[in-house]
């Protein structure tokens, strides 16, 4: 009797804490087929997908001044391209004209060169005669058209170097007057900068979706029931909750349910060189322009040293923030008033909200 009583308290004590569910560890392939890997050991728990704090994103930027040009300087461009259009007609013009006196050149030397032909025609039917009376007209003739025929030749190749300088010239027209076009159309901002240039650091936490196994573990007595398990999309675990008779797990799960529900408030990476301006007076807004974004792992040593090396590369070299020495007239000494803080410390740096202060510990190896 005595030995059934304690093979039974030894069974008990076995079930006490004994895992309630486990998971098989899957390994796809490259043909996107799916295996188990080859320890083939149950993992303990099941799996559930939550985000967790993995990269720290630093952004710098540059407050500068975007302003549009003023009434007059439009009027100018709109003047230039007014201007530029005018002086193709003129060069057109002039091309139909040359055009129009080349084809009269040629037709004058077709006829000429008829002409010759014909007297030509006649010294060849008497046969070179010298002595034939029409002889030395015709002959005469024939040697007054070849120099008619020259000077018409001559003509025509200087009308057609004309020509091809005025088409030249169309062209280098036409292309003035379309640059000016385009000047006119597109509003002709300009970028400018502070002396010394205005940076602000932005750091953001950037969450990973990672994979954890929760273990429920039975209970010596009483019952393990799974009140709730939705799936995401993926096919992970998105909500678990579990319920047992001493109600502790549940408000585990609870806790659980709550973090697997949270999202990451700041979780967007700058894509764009430029973020929205804001507007202080017609014609005039102050531009923040993205120089320069890292993205930091948390998980590797010394990352905050890495951190403040980069910011320094930037802001250090400008605004001097990341230290405060006594001499400098930018820092205040403790204990000034408010007023000579606004005194000292440029508006620009105030609104950024930069730390006179050093912004970053130091770094926990």
């Amino acid at each position: 009797m005595l030995i059934r009583y304690t093979v039974l308290s030894v069974i008990l004590v076995c079930l006490v804490g004994c895992t309630s569910f486990k998971t098989s560890a899957l390994l796809r392939l490259e043909n996107d087929s799916v295996v188990r890997e080859p320890t083939n050991q149950k993992l303990k728990g099941i799996p559930v997908k939550m985000k967790v704090p993995s990269h720290v994103g630093v952004t710098i930027y540059e407050q500068q001044i975007l302003m549009a040009p003023d009434a007059g300087f439009v009027d100018s461009l709109k003047a230039a391209e007014k201007e530029a259009k005018g002086k193709i007609t003129p060069i057109a013009n002039t091309i139909k004209s040359l055009e129009t006196e080349l084809d009269k050149h040629k037709k004058t030397i077709e006829g000429q060169i008829a002409l010759k032909e014909h007297y030509v025609e006649l010294l060849n039917r008497i046969n070179n005669d010298v002595g034939h009376a029409s002889f030395s007209k015709w002959d005469g003739e024939v040697i007054k058209l070849d120099q008619v025929i020259a000077e018409t030749n001559a003509d025509i190749d200087a009308v057609t170097k004309n020509i091809d300088q005025a088409n030249k010239n169309l062209i280098d027209a036409q292309e003035v007057a379309t640059e000016a076009t385009k000047a006119a159309s597109t509003p002709q901002y300009s970028l400018v900068s502070f002396t010394p240039a205005q940076l602000t650091v932005d750091t953001e936490l950037i969450y990973t979706d990672k994979v954890f196994l929760v273990d429920f573990k039975r209970p010596a007595g009483g019952i393990l029931n799974l009140t709730e398990a939705k799936m995401d999309d993926e096919q992970y675990f998105a909500n678990v909750a579990a319920e047992v008779t001493e109600r502790t797990i549940q408000d585990i799960n609870t806790g659980l349910k709550t973090l697997t529900a949270k999202e990451s408030e700041n979780n967007a990476v700058p894509t764009s060189a430029n973020t929205p301006e804001a507007k202080v007076a017609d014609g005039i807004n102050f531009q923040k322009s993205v120089i320069a974004y890292k993205r930091f792992d948390i998980s590797e040593p010394g990352w905050e040293h890495q951190m403040d090396e980069f910011v320094k590369r930037y802001v250090g070299q400008s605004l001097q923030i990341e230290v405060c020495p006594s001499q400098q007239p930018l820092c205040p000494q403790p204990g000034t008033p408010k007023a000579q803080v606004d005194d000292l410390v440029p508006p620009p740096a105030l609104s950024s909200g930069a730390d006179l202060a050093p912004p970053f510990s130091p770094a926990v190896e």
